[in-house]
């Protein structure tokens, strides 16, 4: 078998060689999947050079894209070998390659901030087209790139596409094609597939449940009804139950959403292919809206092509197409197929229409029908330089020359858009990204800003005259209506959080009361100074305090109550764990103590606490006797100066009978239950004793009475 001509199809095995290769190649292509090849290698040749080492890990270069071979399928044709083999797009194998070990539970990204921190140490990067809004994200550990991508991509409702080593993330990838997929034109075959297992009109969707409150009830209700409900009747669908929703409309929005695509519509059309009979049009990507009409479905519509499935020859040339479009109608939505390849690739996603406000597409829009709309310009080729004129309006002027390329709308006096070796210059430029290491502006307006360094006199984002955020000098500024509920008190306030001169302030407006941080501590003085003890401060809490002691440590104070309340309902407990420091009531200096008044000190002695319970045998006394009552003078006396503030008492390291575990300390409940075991022998003893000299008292009033000695002669 031998052919002639250039091979669309080169391997590369792993040591680098590369080597051309005769096979039909079959491309699938999916919006928001992996793009994957089909081959197919017979023996001739060009493909017995590698035949016999092809495996697992080799690339494919077809279409300027590399491919990884992931699953390679061996057969005999007669004499010969034959080779089947699926490769994906590298890009999914490479960061596949990646495990992340981290994990994070309901935390608000940027998309900038996410991917950057994605593809920070792999040979890819990434480019944001389009804005695409913050998201709260919930992902675990042991998870590969691959799969965060992709969960990425879910989360932040974009689309995206590969090229090279750029992933570029739109709102939505494609474009408008002016080309009509035509029953009678170039449509072969049309199928319809419905899924309607799911399909419901109607949901309720629940929201802005208290913080901390899992099993509280929710403060917000809404419900959207499908204009399909008049066809199918009411058919309730599952509700949407998720707190984080504070607003009506974008909980109305989800649910909207999930009804909506609860009914789903995949469209198989095999087109014939006229891009080699001067309809270069018909050369279609995953997302591109195109015209279909078929009659006889009752098809008439504007589609998306969400996947494309490609037949093309060993020399590249395209020989079968066949698409899954989908519309987006209401309640529509196409469906793809979900496969599992190297790792769990999500390929169901939806057509959207565009949510957000993006300058860039207008902006192409109006660029587009500038250029095209211009049917009677003039160009003049000089000695190193083209002039264009409009000949419509010679006012419109271009000029293009070794130096730089300017457009003019006074006939070449002024080139208000240019560029030059020293830069560009425009009335406006619009752009998906922008890239620099510096930008200055009088103004800069947009839903987001980045960037290491950002300098400005003043910068304002506001909402309303009551909701906004300030930057001015080293004073900032946010205000807003805090809608709150605080130990079960409601209400809507005024508040300003605010930030100069090294202080942060939070104001309460409607109640008239603030509270300061700055390198001193927490205050609701007046300022924050702590100088002024007015009507408005409830206290304070000093760092680096020196109050009560020469070292930095930790003072509250109030000019009115200080309390330390548990309002649990079963019964609170305030703990008090000093570690290892004593607990005092007295004054700064030690020099005058304080009672404590309580109405008991209670050790805790329950039989429930305690277990091998026995009667102690060992005699206490001999314990007791054998304790050594010392005299000496504290350490910490010595340390102040004190030598003669004698105190008595025992050495825990020679009383082993009563010390705690670690032999530092004194355990006063056995010192206790010796001293008490001890009593009780001791009063047993004497006891005895008493009656013995009962008895001889007796004995001895019988002698003196001589009682006895008449008895003894007898």
């Amino acid at each position: 078998m031998y052919n002639t001509g250039q091979t669309a199809v080169f391997l590369k095995d792993l040591k680098g060689r590369e080597y051309p290769a005769i096979t039909e190649v079959k491309r699938n292509k999916r919006v928001n999947g992996q793009r994957e090849l089909t081959l197919s290698f017979l023996y001739t040749e060009i493909n017995k050079d590698f035949m016999d080492q092809l495996e697992f890990g080799w690339q494919v270069l077809f279409k300027g894209e590399w491919y990884t071979i992931t699953h390679p399928g061996y057969s005999t044709d007669g004499d010969y070998l034959a080779i089947d083999v699926t490769a994906i797009l590298s890009f999914f194998v490479d960061l596949n390659g990646y495990y992340l070990q981290d994990s994070v539970e309901d935390k608000s990204f940027t998309p900038a901030n996410y991917f950057r921190d994605l593809f920070k140490g792999t040979p890819y990067t990434y480019v944001l087209v389009d804005y695409l809004a913050s998201n709260t994200l919930n992902y675990q550990d042991n998870q590969s790139k691959t799969e965060r991508f992709l969960y990425g991509i879910d989360r932040f409702k974009g689309e995206y596409k590969v090229q090279g080593k750029v992933a570029y993330i739109y709102d939505q990838v494609g474009s408008d094609k002016d080309v009509i997929l035509h029953e009678d034109l170039n449509v072969n075959s049309v199928s319809i597939d419905v899924d309607a297992s799911g399909f419901h009109t109607w949901a309720k969707g629940y929201g802005d449940l208290p913080e901390g409150e899992e099993d509280g009830d929710y403060r917000l209700e809404v419900e959207y009804i499908s204009p399909l409900a008049e066809k199918y009747g009411l058919i309730e669908g599952p509700a949407i139950k998720d707190g984080k929703y504070k607003k009506a409309d974008e909980l109305t929005k989800a649910v909207k959403e999930q009804v909506e695509n609860s009914y789903k519509i995949s469209t198989t059309i095999e087109a014939i292919d006229l891009t080699n009979n001067g309809y270069p049009e018909m050369i279609f990507e995953e997302g591109d809206r195109v015209w279909l009409y078929v009659s006889r479905l009752n098809l008439n519509q504007q589609v998306r092509v969400m996947e494309i499935e490609e037949t093309f020859d060993w020399e590249g040339n395209i020989i079968d197409a066949s698409y899954v479009v989908g519309n987006e109608g209401i309640a529509s939505r196409y469906k793809t197929e979900q496969y599992n390849t190297i790792a769990d690739f999500r390929d169901i996603q939806s057509g959207r229409k565009k949510l957000e406000y993006n300058w860039l597409p207008d902006a192409v829009r109006r660029a587009s029908e500038i250029i095209n709309g211009n049917d009677d310009s003039l160009f003049k080729y000089g000695a190193g330089e083209i002039i264009g004129i409009n000949q419509s309006n010679p006012n419109g002027y271009m000029r293009f020359n070794t130096d730089g390329l300017g457009f003019s709308r006074d006939g070449g006096k002024t080139y208000q858009s240019a560029i030059t070796y020293e830069g560009i210059v425009a009335d406006a430029i619009t752009t998906g990204t922008l890239r620099s290491i510096l930008i200055e502006a009088v103004e800069i307006y947009g839903s987001r800003i980045e960037g290491t360094e950002i300098y400005g006199s003043k910068f304002i984002s506001e909402k309303s005259k009551d909701e906004f955020m300030k930057i001015e000098g080293s004073y900032l500024v946010s205000q807003g209506i805090h809608d709150r509920t605080w130990m079960g008190e409601s209400g809507n306030n005024q508040v300003r959080l605010m930030l100069q001169n090294g202080q942060i302030r939070a104001r309460n407006d409607d109640k008239d009361w603030s509270l300061y941080f700055n390198d001193y501590g927490i205050s609701t003085f007046s300022d924050g100074s702590g100088a002024v003890m007015d009507s408005d401060a409830s206290g304070f809490i000093e760092f680096h305090s020196t109050r009560y002691h020469t070292s930095r440590g930790l003072t509250i104070g109030s000019g009115a109550r200080i309390a330390l309340e548990s309002t649990s309902s079963i019964g609170g407990r305030i703990y008090l764990n000093p570690n290892g420091a004593s607990v005092r009531v007295s004054n700064a200096d030690d020099t005058i103590s304080y009672p404590i008044y309580a109405s008991a000190f209670n050790n805790s002695s329950s039989i429930t606490y305690k277990t091998n319970i026995e009667k102690l045998e060992v005699e206490a006394l001999p314990v007791v006797n054998n304790l050594k009552i010392m005299q000496y003078v504290l350490q910490s006396d010595v340390d102040q100066g004190v030598y003669y503030n004698w105190q008595v008492g025992v050495i825990s390291e020679l009383s082993p009978e009563i010390s705690t575990t670690d032999g530092l300390a004194v355990n006063h409940n056995k010192w206790l239950g010796y001293l008490t075991k001890a009593l009780q022998e001791e009063y047993k003893a004497r006891t005895g004793l008493e009656q013995r000299v009962e008895d001889l008292e007796l004995m001895m009033e019988v002698l003196v009475n001589g009682e006895g000695t008449e008895t003894a002669a007898a």
